[in-house]
């Protein structure tokens, strides 16, 4: 484990003590500092993030269109939840107090990231036309399975535009759907 960041004024050794957790520094030199502990919170809501992600393991992405679709709908939902903490905090604005007042700071600030991350995913999307994207690979997927399909009814015998074919295959399709 490191050691405290801070040093002796008159000496100019490096301080012995351990720092406060996920701190640089003990609280000799300034660990029970408010920015301090921001800072400390953070680097270990980081470090806790990133053994997460270090056991996640890696997705392909076969879809980047349904990929960021997914992603957009995180972030709103993310945005939401966010949202909902903080209407929590509207029974708690009375009589806080510091620990309060830090736990505030930080769910508000948690929100507003929340809603700037998904206010870009958004722009984002209009911008891009995603909408758009989205059906016109759907109406090339629908284009396949005809083509598919058709081909396949063919090369058996069956005429694709006969009524009762058309009836038993519309029948078939729904069932799937």
């Amino acid at each position: 484990m490191d050691r405290c960041t801070g040093t002796n004024r008159r000496t100019g050794a490096p301080c012995r003590r351990y720092p406060t957790r996920g701190a640089k520094v003990c609280s000799v030199h300034g660990g029970q500092l408010p920015p301090v502990k921001r800072a400390a919170a953070w680097r270990l809501a980081e470090a806790a993030a990133r053994r997460t992600l270090a056991d996640q393991p890696a997705v392909l992405i076969d879809d980047p269109l349904v990929a960021f679709a997914k992603l957009a709908s995180g972030a709103v939902a993310f945005q939401e939840f966010a949202a909902g903490h903080v209407a929590e905090l509207g029974n708690r604005l009375v009589g806080y107090d510091a620990d309060d007042a830090e736990y505030m700071r930080a769910v508000v600030g948690l929100y507003e990231r929340a809603m700037d991350r998904a206010g870009k995913l958004l722009h984002a999307w209009v911008r891009l036309n995603m909408d758009e994207r989205l059906v016109a690979v759907t109406e090339r997927h629908a284009d396949l399975i005809v083509q598919v399909i058709t081909a396949t009814l063919r090369d058996l015998g069956v005429d694709p535009d006969e009524e009762a074919t058309r009836s038993v295959l519309g029948r078939h399709l729904r069932a799937v759907s």
